[in-house]
């Protein structure tokens, strides 16, 4: 996913940060699983629907967030290359030197700066 050389590392800092709650619900989920496989207990097996549940709907959370992270970064690029920026394909294997590149992303001017027009 994404565009930028960054895109996936972002994508996966965030998606990182619910690993440990992911590995727990599963755990739970599998607990609940050999409950009431033992047991035949009906809590259990709500137990065991409603952590799934959890598990489905932080996923979404998840991959809705991802989402909006590679649009917002989309809508950077489309307004960089708007106001003129130009992208350099560079080869893979190719080295550069951190003077051959350019940052020139720049914020745009909103109603309070100085010369805008109203």
């Amino acid at each position: 996913m994404g565009h930028g050389h960054n895109s996936n590392h972002k994508q996966f800092h965030y998606r990182n940060r619910y690993a440990n709650i992911l590995s727990n619900l599963q755990r739970n989920i599998e607990i609940a699983d050999r409950q009431f496989l033992l047991t035949g207990d009906r809590g259990t097996l709500w137990q065991y629907h409603r952590l799934i549940e959890e598990v489905v709907k932080l996923k979404n959370h998840i991959i809705e967030k991802e989402l909006e992270m590679d649009k917002e970064e989309s809508n950077a690029v489309a307004e960089f290359l708007k106001n003129g920026g130009k992208v350099t394909i560079i080869e893979e294997g190719e080295f550069t030197e951190p003077e051959d590149i350019v940052y020139k992303f720049k914020r745009s001017r909103g109603p309070r700066a100085k010369n805008a027009k109203v």
